[in-house]
């Protein structure tokens, strides 16, 4: 199959966001790039955390990484059917995997402003002590929120690839 690679996550020279979600400021974050435990490129992002039982965020208690493209984006509507993410865990991780894939409008003035996200989810990588490739058709995202003034309907026409305008990468506590 044709692989194109969209980023290389071994690298902050472009500005990846880190972060914890909203209310729960008893979740600790620390990150970086790891340049000795890697399967390809320079390095890897290593996320260590840990969470509070954090019970008050509306999205669940979650840390981050996210990407928005500057005057660069892919138009995924060219790529492969799917989009693939190595992961290294731990059998002891309390999360799961979410990968989001922020959608705007390019031919709009804001068109970085995030209109539309949506979602895919995996339990097993995260607790896995080896490299594990997940693989993510794109037919398994669905939506996780919508901003006002936007259609977050049964009939909505679901992920635009042309619109995809970053992504972000959360472990989410399945305890909360």
């Amino acid at each position: 199959s044709q692989v194109k690679l969209i980023d290389s996550f071994d690298s902050e020279c472009w500005k990846p966001v880190f972060g914890v979600s909203g209310n729960c400021s008893g979740t600790v974050l620390k990150y970086g790039i790891d340049n000795d435990v890697k399967i390809e490129g320079e390095g890897s992002f290593r996320l260590d955390y840990s969470f509070s039982g954090c019970t008050g965020a509306s999205a669940g208690e979650y840390v981050y990484v996210q990407r928005l493209f500057a005057n660069f984006r892919p138009d995924l509507s060219f790529h492969p059917k799917h989009l693939s993410l190595w992961v290294k865990g731990n059998p002891a991780n309390k999360g799961n995997l979410r990968v989001v894939l922020l959608q705007g409008n390019m031919a709009a003035k804001g068109y970085r402003r995030v209109l539309k996200t949506y979602q895919y989810t995996d339990s097993e990588s995260v607790r896995s002590d080896s490299w594990t490739c997940v693989e993510i058709p794109y037919e398994k995202f669905s939506l996780l929120d919508a901003q006002e003034g936007t259609s977050a309907s049964p009939e909505d026409p679901g992920l635009d690839l042309m619109n995809v305008i970053g992504w972000r990468i959360d472990i989410v506590n399945s305890d909360s």
